[in-house]
């Protein structure tokens, strides 16, 4: 009699448990009307899948967003084979609940890689999807950290800027490719007037040559587009303070020479922070940095040139603001310097 109760007991709650578990994981059917236009559902779910992407549900619900792409690519093929627009609205439905319970759990699995998403993005908006010679590399990183998206947490601040530098390091790439894509089209359309190609040229010999003037503490120079940039490592600005620090004024002084030597026409200074204290106090310290380098620029042989300042706080960085390495390596000054020669 006794063991017949305690098996019963178990039996009880094993049902009550299946049946917690299930309400849990099973899907909230989105409330598509049976009448909608199954055309224009379609377009509202791809739009929605994109912004999806761009906040990371992508790797962070994988099996879910996947889900919803699946039916989504169902209700195209129902639609092309004219089947009836109840088993259309049904996929519809299915896809949307997927997608809707994928963006539940990314905003719950985001932990403290904030940083990580965020370079993430930045290598998506830098087109490195859409290079073949990238697709594999971004691939493999989207799966390992897809693969750890619901600890992510718990997941150490080495392996999360581990990570973050493999997404910049193929956003990296991705620039490069983009810029040799673009000199491709230009030269194979200039045809005969090899014009546009001795540009390049000179462009690459230009890049070359300002990378020699920076040891790698100073700054990093390299092509981006039409511009050359050179993120500045070593100018070192006390916490909360703008004005320049004597050491780095030699530093400065290289990056006005180089923008002499290849007859800039226009200079960008960014200026970007980490993240330790409140947003717009960062935005203010960013803004006044890039001020005072470019009152610098302007005063030191480039008063002809157009030199504007921007501020970007702490939205882009290039690093985890996790550790004391990173949170200096995103407290930075970007310089981006269009050459005379890009514009001939």
């Amino acid at each position: 009699m006794y063991k017949k109760t305690v098996y019963n007991i178990i039996l009880i709650v094993s049902v009550c448990l299946t049946n917690l578990l299930g309400c849990t994981s099973s899907l909230q059917m989105s409330k598509i009307p049976a009448t909608a236009e199954p055309s224009e559902e379609v377009s509202k779910l791809e739009a929605d899948i994109k912004n999806a992407i761009a906040r990371n549900v992508d790797i962070l619900a994988a099996d879910d967003f996947q889900e919803s792409q699946s039916y989504l690519a169902k209700t195209r093929r129902a639609i092309g084979d004219n089947e009836p627009q109840k088993r259309v609205i049904n996929f519809l439905r299915t896809s949307r609940a997927y997608l809707e319970r994928a963006y539940v759990l990314a905003q719950n699995r985001q932990g403290n890689a904030e940083d990580l998403l965020s370079s993430r993005q930045m290598t998506l908006m830098a087109g490195a999807a859409n290079h073949s010679q990238l697709q594999g590399d971004l691939k493999d990183l989207d799966s390992e950290v897809g693969s750890i998206a619901n600890s992510l947490s718990e997941t150490s601040i080495e392996k999360l800027d581990d990570f973050q530098q493999r997404y910049v390091e193929i956003e990296k790439r991705a620039v490069v490719l983009n810029r040799l894509a673009k000199e491709l089209a230009m030269v194979n359309g200039a045809k005969k007037d090899d014009t546009i190609a001795k540009i390049r040229i000179r462009a690459r010999s230009v890049l070359e040559q300002a990378r020699k003037q920076f040891l790698k503490s100073e700054a990093e120079a390299y092509q981006q587009g039409e511009n050359l940039v050179i993120r500045l490592k070593k100018i070192n600005f006390a916490t909360g303070r703008s004005d320049l620090p004597e050491e780095s004024l030699h530093l400065l002084s290289k990056v006005s020479e180089v923008a002499k030597s290849i007859k800039a026409t226009h200079i960008i200074v960014e200026g970007h922070t980490d993240a330790v204290g409140w947003a717009s106090e960062n935005q203010q310290i960013s803004e006044m940095r890039a001020k005072t380098v470019a009152k610098f620029f302007k005063t030191n042989g480039l008063g002809g040139v157009d030199i504007k300042a921007e501020g970007h706080g702490f939205r882009r960085p290039i690093s985890t603001n996790k550790s004391s390495q990173g949170e200096s390596q995103n407290s930075r000054v970007d310089v981006i310097i269009t050459p005379e020669a890009i514009n001939q």
